[in-house]
């Protein structure tokens, strides 16, 4: 039978989930590094492609007066990386088997489970509207009667309204884009590598494992989600070079991440009872 094939959702065929230890995403880093100088030409080229796209959401912020808006976009485009991250999982699945990589692959990537990519694209986006209104209804609640605010600091640009918010409105801000960024996380810490090399695997089957693997090492993967933030911004402060760095190391560790976790051999009495 095909490996893809026993990959349902039922409690006997859900792969199980290995036990990792604290050190397990340094370890995850390291390797991805590994892949990154590998190819960096692919690497890196890919990872222009997606910062192309968040170049366009950075310009819209800059240029809507409604600058709530403009930052949470710029801040969720974060919890749906993990999708834009796939071709960096593709590259980091050819060299493991030892064949030739390249820029191609990356693309190729979307064809590999297309359907699943989507659904759980369209549940990453869920979440980030689902923070975008949250956001919207902590704004009109902390600014009612304050719409002066908005007027007397619109024309300084981005930057002056941050600093003229009052600061309920900016811890709201980061503790919700911080339960968003969480649920994110336990969504897509492993499923899109998994819905990638699985091409007939469904994409809830995906995000329960993925949930299954952050709850059985909550310590580890949480840290792991850490150091994720601690890269992306570094990355983000350097500018668009430093994502082009970031993006692509954080890429193909999450690949590695995956194959650790998720234990992708099921027994054959599992087999034929599925």
């Amino acid at each position: 039978m095909p490996r893809h094939a026993i990959h349902h959702v039922s409690p006997v065929s859900m792969p199980s989930i290995n036990p990792i230890d604290f050190g397990a995403p340094l370890r995850w880093l390291s390797a991805g590094w590994d892949d990154l100088k590998q190819h960096p030409a692919a690497s890196i080229g890919y990872g222009l492609v997606v910062i192309a796209l968040y170049a366009l959401i950075v310009a819209f912020a800059l240029s809507t007066t409604w600058y709530h808006v403009g930052l949470q976009l710029t801040a969720g485009f974060t919890l749906l990386a993990p999708v834009f991250a796939v071709g960096f999982y593709r590259m980091s699945q050819r060299m493991e088997e030892g064949s030739p990589t390249g820029l191609a692959d990356a693309f190729k990537a979307w064809n590999a489970n297309p359907r699943g990519i989507l659904g759980m694209g369209v549940i990453l986006l869920l979440v980030l509207l689902s923070w975008f209104m949250v956001g919207m209804w902590t704004t009109a609640f902390l600014l009612e009667g304050k719409a002066e605010l908005v007027l007397r600091f619109g024309g300084g640009g981005l930057g002056d309204y941050i600093t003229a918010l009052p600061a309920p409105l900016i811890i709201a801000f980061f503790l919700t884009g911080l339960v968003a960024g969480l649920v994110a996380f336990f969504f897509s810490a492993v499923s899109i590598p998994f819905l990638m090399e699985e091409p007939d695997l469904d994409f809830i089957s995906a995000l329960v494992t993925s949930w299954n693997a952050v709850i059985r090492n909550t310590g580890p993967m949480l840290w792991w989600a850490l150091l994720i933030g601690v890269i992306f911004a570094g990355g983000l402060l350097l500018g668009y070079i430093g994502l082009a760095i970031a993006l692509p190391w954080l890429g193909h560790s999450t690949w590695h991440a995956y194959r650790e976790v998720v234990n992708r051999e099921v027994s054959e009495s599992e087999v034929h009872e599925a």
